[in-house]
């Protein structure tokens, strides 16, 4: 027995004990619990509180690690007890270190003193580790809404690994505090306020909120001197003074005693009578109209803000709107629902609901510029839009021209993109192009005939009177040198290099050479070295040297040549309509023409052999025929 020997354990961090009923009597314990934070110790003693560890023997006591549910400790609970048994359990407080499948006892003692009850137990079959109380709200942060549903992040309850929680706010906008800003008068201490919108009129209100004055503060409101003078309000607020010579003194305004009166606020009155000058040192409003009858003067600088005006119409001579200086110049009523502008008493400028009227407009990026960029002057009927040095002019002829102080200045006529240039006309409608005087081209629109009183260059033909004349300049050869080339496609796989005076194949023509050079496997410059003959437009040329490559097409794209080309369509003719001959001219343009320059198919009239040659595809050869003794007319005969 322990009677009179109460145990305790030497002190360790982590271990709690305690004694069931008194130490030595029957059914008394002693009760240890090593928690987690003995792991720190490895061993402890035991001994007696009266006589310490002189009456234990071998009290060393070893501390190992233990597993969940070895320490539990500080669970607390609500127990029914029925008919002498415990018929429920309600956890309160979960204590810590308990494991599931825990059997725990409960005293006797604590189901009713001596009660003789035995047998109980309780066994931990689930652990809650959800949240089951949210109280002690701080009423902190703002912009919340009742219906809000708010989460918790898990590390701060623990960090347990939790989820899932959710608490739907209920109420907002408590009221934290209440400060006076202004005491008021004629309180009683304990008065209960009744307050108006909190927050200030249409803000949402709360309800419950009820307040209270907790202490009042006596405050001298009314004072008369032995000396007359009367105080209202106050010491150290806004007060009024009147003193016994008529003398009034106030925060916003002040009237002496020789009646001269300051108002800091201005005047509100129903009516006022000044007879003497009246100063507004600040801002000044009226509310309602005033009526000023010697007008208004300001001096300095002068600003009207945010404010609607009536004037009197006026005239061009004495406008309403005027200025110092210039009191001819200015704005004034034209007419109903015009607006005229004078100059110097004249109107120069009008405006109404549909026009802006004016006998000069000018537009530049320099006001007042003798020279604008956009003219319009009534006085000479013109229109002008440019620099001085090259101006666009429109004038009452219908005339546009180009005028300035330059000696040469084109007129250039642009469209955009695919816009068409269109010249209409009609009956009687002529498109004349002259030289000043006199038409060089005329175009009638409702026929389409063109007249040329000079030469009609068609690319290297000439027409010019009565003569069609080649007027190639460039061209060696009679017909199709090639004079450009286009490349068009994607090339690959072609050999890099260059490569000078390069023969060529494809096409209708021979002899054409090209300079080529290749780059990364494509062709980076192609040119023409030798033009060749006989090529058409479209032709495809192939360049063998460039090795063999694809995805490039080499199309020729221009041609010259000295001939002169009269090409019906297949099958058809060429039609001399003349009852004269076709005249030949002697000398040397009747010599045979250079062999490359010979077509297949060509008829030429030999005047020094007096005999008629056709071309047979390799040599001319004679096709029989004599010539008429008038020296003029070739005739064939029929074998021929």
């Amino acid at each position: 027995s322990n009677n009179n020997h109460p145990l305790e354990i030497v002190a360790v961090v982590g271990i709690t004990t305690r004694q069931f009923r008194t130490a030595g009597t029957a059914g008394s314990y002693f009760e240890v619990v090593v928690g987690s934070a003995s792991a720190n110790s490895t061993s402890t003693f035991y001994t007696c509180q009266v006589h310490g560890l002189s009456m234990s023997e071998d009290s060393e006591i070893t501390i190992a690690s233990g597993a969940l549910g070895d320490a539990g400790d500080q669970m607390t609970a609500t127990a029914v007890v029925t008919s002498g048994a415990v018929t429920s359990i309600t956890i309160l407080t979960q204590g810590t270190n308990y494991a599931l499948n825990d059997v725990l006892l409960i005293d006797e003692d604590d189901l009713g003193v001596n009660s003789g009850g035995s047998g109980f137990q309780y066994t931990l079959n689930s652990n809650n580790t959800g949240i089951t109380e949210v109280n002690n709200i701080s009423l902190n942060g703002s912009g919340y809404g009742v219906g809000n549903v708010l989460s918790v992040d898990d590390s701060t309850v623990g960090g347990g690994g939790g989820s899932g929680f959710q608490f739907t706010v209920t109420k907002v906008g408590f009221c934290k505090a209440i400060s006076v800003t202004s005491s008021g008068t004629a309180f009683e201490a304990s008065d209960t306020l009744i307050l108006g919108d909190v927050g200030g009129a249409g803000v949402v209100q709360g309800t419950g909120l009820t307040v209270a004055i907790g202490s009042i503060e006596s405050v001298k409101q009314l004072e008369m001197t032995q000396q007359g003078v009367l105080t209202l309000g106050p010491a150290g607020q806004s007060q009024l003074i009147l003193n016994p010579d008529g003398s009034i003194g106030a925060a916003g305004y002040s009237i002496a005693a020789s009646g001269q009166a300051s108002f800091n606020g201005g005047v509100a009155t129903t009516t006022g009578s000044f007879t003497g000058a009246l100063t507004a040192s600040s801002t000044s409003t009226f509310t309602g109209l005033a009526t000023f009858n010697g007008g208004i003067t300001t001096a300095g600088a002068t600003t009207i803000v945010q404010t609607t005006a009536k004037f009197a119409d006026g005239t061009a001579a004495a406008p309403t709107i005027a200025f110092d200086n210039s009191t001819t110049t200015g704005l004034f009523r034209q007419a109903a629902d015009v607006i005229g502008i004078s100059i110097a008493g004249v109107e120069k400028f009008r405006f109404d609901t549909n026009t802006f009227d004016t006998p000069k407009l000018q537009v530049d990026s320099t006001t007042g510029s003798t020279s604008p960029f956009f003219k319009v002057d009534p006085t000479t009927n013109n229109l002008l839009v440019g620099p001085e040095s090259n101006q666009l002019s429109l004038d009452n002829t219908n005339t546009l021209k180009s005028v300035g102080t330059n000696i040469d200045i084109p007129l250039n006529f642009e469209t955009k993109g695919g816009g068409d240039f269109v010249f209409k006309g009609g009956t009687d409608k002529t498109f004349n192009i002259t030289d000043g005087t006199s038409n060089v081209v005329s175009v009638d629109t409702a026929t389409g005939t063109a007249l040329f009183n000079g030469n009609l260059d068609a690319g290297k033909l000439r027409i010019r009177q009565n003569v069609i004349q080649n007027n190639s300049t460039g061209a060696t050869r009679a017909f199709g040198q090639v004079t450009a080339l286009t490349v068009t496609g994607t090339g690959s796989g072609y050999t890099d290099g260059t490569y000078t005076q390069t023969a060529t194949t494809g096409g209708n023509g021979t002899g054409l050479t090209v300079d080529v050079t290749v780059a990364s496997g494509t062709f980076s410059s192609v040119v023409v070295y030798d033009k060749g003959q006989n090529y058409k437009i479209g032709d495809q040329i192939v360049i063998t040297a460039a090795g063999g490559g694809s995805g490039l097409s080499v199309t020729v794209s221009d041609i010259d040549g000295q001939g002169v080309v009269l090409k019906p369509s297949t099958g058809s003719s060429i039609l001399c309509d003349s009852t004269g001959s076709i005249v030949i001219p002697a000398g040397t343009t009747n010599q045979r023409p250079n062999v490359l320059d010979r077509v297949t198919g060509a008829i030429r009239f030999n005047s020094t052999q007096l005999q008629f040659e056709g071309y047979n595809g390799t040599d001319f050869v004679s096709l029989g025929g004599v010539r008429d003794v008038d020296q003029d007319t070739y005739i064939l005969t029929e074998s021929a």
